[in-house]
């Protein structure tokens, strides 16, 4: 065991069949008063947003919604969210939506975290606050990139044809909702596909030098449940216990790696 180590993880995660059920009494709790869903297209078309703006009407949560997010989140696209989130009057993000619109979601933090800063001095690692005061809410509409428990975002700036990277604890949700419903329409390629890149980032953890007794917990329990529930989802896509086993599992995957960070895939993957 490592002599020292620490262990970081202040979001709270509602999972089951119908915790998206108990997103209206959880605002309430952090006294929002007017959220903005920041989602995209295609998971509106699919119903995922859907159930969610159902939930804040039967609660009688006045929203706005962002639906114009990409594949790829962008600073234009972070910036025009901020925008709306201002011009709107909001006081709170709920991210619907796979990598690409939590990032947005967690880059729009951080510019209302620093309105007078440009994103691109603000990235790289422990350049933000450890405490954001807009809360976030994460709903994964996939079960892979573990966006929903991790301290990391990673934006594209089309002007410079780089990636930026932000690392800090204060990127970390609020509040992340795992519920099979989110998950039930990937098809059988893009549940293989995701589920590959949770069980990545759980051997990562699981073998990387800053892996520590509780990190290896959450990358083995996270490869236990994939191993045992990716080849279900792909043969029955409508079965919620495995889709929410592999909600769970790339939980795990992503809190996990971002207490021991992840290896050599991901190096030569950003390079």
């Amino acid at each position: 065991m490592r002599e020292y180590f620490e262990f970081y993880l202040p979001t709270k995660i509602l999972a089951g069949f119908s915790a998206l059920d108990n997103l209206g009494f959880e605002l309430n709790i952090l006294n929002i008063k007017k959220p903005l869903i920041v989602s995209d297209h295609v998971i509106e078309k699919v119903g995922v947003s859907g159930i969610v703006k159902n939930v804040l009407e039967q609660n009688g949560i006045c929203f706005s919604e962002f639906l114009d997010v990409p594949l790829e989140s962008s600073l234009e696209t972070v910036e025009e969210i901020a925008e709306f989130f201002n011009k709107e009057k909001c006081d709170c993000l709920i991210a619907v939506g796979g990598g690409s619109v939590i990032d947005s979601a967690k880059g729009v933090r951080i510019l209302l975290e620093y309105p007078n800063k440009k994103m691109i001095e603000l990235s790289g690692a422990d350049n933000l606050n450890t405490k954001f005061t807009t809360p976030l809410v994460v709903v994964p509409t996939t079960s892979g990139t573990g966006s929903e428990a991790t301290l990391v975002a990673v934006i594209k700036d089309t002007q410079n044809h780089v990636k930026l990277p932000f690392l800090s604890y204060g990127m970390l949700p609020d509040l992340a909702i795992l519920d099979p419903r989110s998950t039930i329409s990937l098809s059988a390629k893009m549940t293989a596909a995701t589920a590959m890149d949770a069980l990545v980032h759980a051997i990562e953890a699981y073998i990387g030098t800053q892996k520590n007794p509780v990190s290896d917990s959450f990358a083995a329990s996270a490869i236990n449940l994939i191993s045992k529930n990716v080849l279900l989802a792909i043969e029955n896509p409508k079965d919620n216990v495995s889709r929410l086993n592999l909600a769970i599992a790339s939980m795990l995957a992503g809190a996990a790696f971002s207490n021991s960070m992840v290896g050599i895939v991901h190096a030569i993957g950003h390079s």
